[in-house]
């Protein structure tokens, strides 16, 4: 694998965790249900396909956006898989809406149902992703900045030490 393409694949996978991460602590946080590992894990796997895809050579805040933004979408539309409960009821599809003042029913495919949730849950998803993108860029940032110094004084230390 080419330096290039590692460096896509690491920057994918950093993005995938920390959006799926910051998307299931925000989930939790407004009152959601935990997810089973299926619902943690199959939307990471798809989100660090997509980020991986996305990343470039330099860092873009739009490829960024786009790989939270895609990350947020799967936690949310899919979080559903291997759900603790026995299956879907009106009440946990309540529960997961967040307090919003339509049940769904039983029967409804629950990851439409997850995708048409209240607004106030799309806020939430909203301002996750924000902070997600925000810490993400910054922090790359500040990795590549500190990697540099890094170098430097290396450079320096050898000069110095004479060898």
């Amino acid at each position: 694998m080419r330096a290039d393409r590692t460096q896509r694949v690491a920057r994918g996978v950093s993005v995938a965790s920390i959006a799926t991460f910051t998307a299931l602590l925000s989930h939790v946080v407004a009152g959601g249900v935990v997810p089973g590992w299926a619902g943690i894990f199959t939307p990471w796997v798809l989100a660090v396909a997509v980020s991986s895809l996305l990343a470039g050579r330099n860092l873009s805040r739009v490829r960024l956006a786009l790989s939270v933004g895609a990350s947020q979408l799967f936690f949310h539309a899919l979080f559903v898989m291997g759900a603790p409960s026995a299956g879907v009821t009106s009440m946990t599809m309540h529960q997961h809406m967040h307090g919003a003042m339509t049940t769904i029913p039983a029967a409804t495919d629950p990851t439409v149902a997850a995708l048409c949730a209240d607004p106030w849950m799309w806020i939430g998803h909203g301002i996750a992703a924000a902070v997600t993108i925000v810490a993400l860029y910054h922090g790359e940032r500040a990795v590549r900045v500190l990697l540099e110094l890094a170098r430097d004084l290396r450079a320096w230390a050898r000069a110095a030490g004479g060898g």
